[in-house]
């Protein structure tokens, strides 16, 4: 009898502790957001990747943050590992945070982050606990990475000023290992980042694929109308080509979950971070601007995009607004060591070397104008439309070269150039800003 209360208790004791490690694991809590009297204003900015803030200039980073902090949700895409603990350095040397780190982000007015990301898994799954872990201590609210496939999933829903806000965070950019998995049955997921899978599809001409059929390294397959390579598909076609095409499961299933977070949220954000077809593209690919529009019309208010490190343009499509990249906002490059930066951050997907495709910006390489400029987005809300919304352009003055630089208000000259390329950037979704970057006719959605 003894034997079987103890065995008992001990079982009780192993379940309470493997509850209490998933629970730190789970989805994001909500937190009110800031002035609940007044119109209700949201801040979208892009990357940050804070490891030194012994480096921050708070003073010079004051007027940028005067902004965020006068909002009610004030968003950012954080690529870093944060941690109570020293951690084991990855083999890559990606920079970690700690307490110091999660504080620059509350002091700077951040309340809202997306870790649905590239970086999220550096330091394995225990080392994105650990960052769930912080910031749900320190009432930062988050989606877009957990314990298993359905947390990371669930979407962060913040209640204040009368209003629900929730955030739907995605990853197309993220290594198969780090993707998370659902919980079949008694079997456990596995933790990880919320990702939208995609494909690569490639044609040759027919030229190119008689050659591409005679080589070694090319397995005829379907009777040699098609061959695989490196786990492509390559069929005959009209010219050389290659297409990303998205998982239609995970495109079924996140368009779910963005109806489901509506159904919970007067105002749903949606953070789709994805640096394809490469970080040297002015557009995203294809299947992202297309799913930013499947997410609007599954409910999201607003899609912010992040990755490429560098601007794209904005769409004001249907009754939502979708911003392809807000660039870097707060990047701290210099606490990279040299060859850390994964394929994402070379500007390539990992197969696209193997299949001959552009292979993007190289970390050294940002020091073009391009990868200096940034911006942020406030957009002020009636009840739950969008009331009107300003890109407020950022200058980062310096690429990855030059020491660590806080985002600075862009001088007048310096504005100027941002919001032209960015109205250059947008012309092709028929979107276009005023002289102080307002998006113009937005009360006509």
């Amino acid at each position: 009898m003894r034997l079987r209360l103890g065995l008992i208790v001990i079982a009780l004791v192993l379940a309470g502790a493997a509850a209490f490690f998933y629970s730190r694991l789970q989805g994001p809590a909500s937190v009110p957001p800031r002035h609940p009297n007044g119109p209700f204003t949201i801040v979208l900015t892009g990357d940050t990747m804070l490891a030194r803030t012994e480096r921050l200039d708070m003073t010079a980073l004051q007027p940028v943050m005067s902004i965020v902090q006068d909002s009610n949700i004030a968003f950012t895409n954080l690529e870093a590992t944060l941690t109570q603990q020293p951690l084991t350095q990855t083999l890559s040397g990606w920079p970690y945070g700690g307490p110091p780190e999660i504080q620059a982000l509350q002091k700077i007015g951040f309340n809202a982050v997306s870790c649905a990301n590239n970086h999220a898994l550096d330091y394995g799954v225990s080392g994105a606990a650990a960052t769930m872990d912080m910031l749900k201590k320190q009432g930062l609210s988050y989606s877009g990475c957990g314990g298993d496939l359905g947390s990371a999933r669930a979407p962060a829903i913040m209640t204040g000023g009368g209003m629900r806000v929730g955030l739907v965070s995605i990853t197309a950019s993220a290594l198969p290992e780090t993707r998370a998995t659902a919980r079949r049955g008694e079997i456990a997921g596995k933790g990880g980042v919320n990702t939208l899978r995609f494909d690569v599809r490639v044609t040759l001409d027919p030229d190119s694929f008689r050659i591409m059929a005679g080589t070694s390294f090319a397995k005829p397959v379907n009777g040699g109308k098609a061959l695989q390579m490196l786990g492509t598909t390559i069929v005959p076609g009209d010219k050389i080509e290659a297409q990303f095409v998205a998982n239609q499961d995970d495109i079924g299933a996140l368009l779910n979950t963005i109806r489901s977070a509506r159904k919970q949220s007067d105002i749903l954000i949606v953070s789709l971070h994805g640096h394809t077809p490469d970080n040297a593209s002015p557009a995203p690919a294809k299947f992202l601007e297309s799913f930013a529009r499947d997410a609007v019309d599954a409910g999201a208010q607003i899609v912010v995009g992040h990755g490429p490190h560098r601007l794209r343009g904005v769409e004001k499509y249907h009754q939502g607004l979708i911003f392809y990249s807000l660039g870097d906002f707060l990047y701290q490059r210099k606490s990279v060591p040299e060859g850390a930066y994964d394929a994402f951050d070379r500007g390539t997907d990992p197969q696209s070397p193997n299949l001959g495709m552009p292979t993007g910006a190289r970390p050294a390489e940002r020091n073009a104008l391009e990868y200096r400029q940034s911006a942020m987005a406030v957009i002020t809300f009636d009840h739950a439309a969008p009331l009107s919304a300003k890109l407020v352009p950022l200058s980062l003055a310096g690429g990855v070269n030059a020491p660590d630089v806080e985002p600075q208000i862009a001088k007048v000259s310096q504005a100027a150039a941002i919001l032209d390329a960015i109205r250059e950037l947008s012309r092709g979704y028929g979107t276009t800003l005023s002289a102080d970057g307002v998006v113009q006719s937005l009360s006509a959605n």
